[in-house]
């Protein structure tokens, strides 16, 4: 079972969050009893790679990043989420939000993983998600992949965000790709002006 870790408080970078997309823009409203509320992970280091694991239960050599269930019935704060669902599968804290998409993603379930779903995973169709950009400050020292207890991941690596949709799971994809679409162009900004360590440490 993996422990849960309270997030007291949610580091932001100096300038704020850049929030891609229009805050008044109209929003899909999705069924949570359809679809499970979550968070994802794009985290990128100084070389402006992304990290990348594998699960313990996958059966096809896929690759996914981070993510994980919004707390509280839906209700956690999706930021918070993601600094703590970065912790508990990757062990990782020395990170920051440095962009959010506005709009959620979603993807459903394919028949032959539903059919083997049990508890209250049985009444979502899929899992609708808030992507969020983390820039890496600390050293890999801290990766650890079972510091809070059962471990998600069995290995991990750091590769370009473009090459993820390629090797995620099928039913993935398509999110894979639209965030690719959003964060690699300023992962690419940042890399050629050198300027991904301006979003900084502590």
């Amino acid at each position: 079972m993996k422990r849960r870790i309270p997030v007291l408080a949610l580091e932001i970078h100096r300038e704020g969050v850049n929030v891609l997309g229009s805050l008044s823009a109209p929003r899909t409203r999705v069924d949570v009893g359809e679809h499970r509320r979550g968070v994802g992970i794009t985290l990128v280091n100084n070389e402006g790679l992304v990290f990348a694991a594998r699960r313990v239960d996958d059966k096809f050599g896929t690759w996914q990043m981070p993510q994980g269930g919004i707390d509280s019935g839906g209700l956690e704060n999706p930021m918070s989420a993601a600094v703590r669902e970065l912790k508990e599968e990757t062990g990782i804290s020395s990170a920051r939000i440095v962009a959010i998409l506005d709009e959620w993603l979603d993807y459903d379930f394919p028949t032959d993983i539903k059919s083997g779903m049990t508890g209250s995973w049985i009444r979502y169709r899929g899992q609708t998600q808030k992507w969020c950009l983390m820039y890496f400050y600390g050293d890999e020292s801290e990766i650890d992949l079972e510091k809070y207890g059962e471990r998600e991941f069995s290995e991990w690596r750091w590769m370009p965000l473009e090459e993820l949709p390629l090797e995620v799971v099928d039913f993935k994809r398509q999110v894979y790709k639209k965030v690719a679409e959003r964060f690699g162009p300023i992962i690419k900004r940042r890399r050629g002006q050198q300027q991904l360590s301006w979003w900084g440490g502590k």
